[in-house]
């Protein structure tokens, strides 16, 4: 059987996960509740604070909770939420 890997990496994107599917399928989808929490903070105002209030969650217990989709890829939760800000900082800086 032929490896796949899924890439998240966009041209925005503020942190790359590429997950080996028949390695790991489980992380290609909390990978990809993270990539949909990432874009949610570019949608409509209530959309962009449920997100927010996502991912300042603290709780690694939570199912599902940002520290725990953290937990399960290995990512430093405190680095994902700098990485985050400031790509969102950025790109509301004025352009010479």
């Amino acid at each position: 059987m032929r490896s796949q890997t899924t890439s998240l990496q966009r041209a925005d994107a503020d942190f790359d996960l590429e997950v080996r599917q028949e390695d790991h399928a489980p992380k290609a989808l909390v990978a990809a509740i993270l990539d949909s929490a990432r874009d949610d903070l570019k949608r409509g105002r209530r959309v962009a604070t449920e997100a927010r209030e996502w991912f300042a969650e603290r709780d690694p217990t939570l199912p599902w909770s940002f520290e725990w989709c953290c937990a399960i890829l290995d990512l430093d939760p405190d680095a994902v939420r700098l990485q985050i800000s400031a790509n969102r900082d950025a790109r509301h800086l004025p352009q010479p």
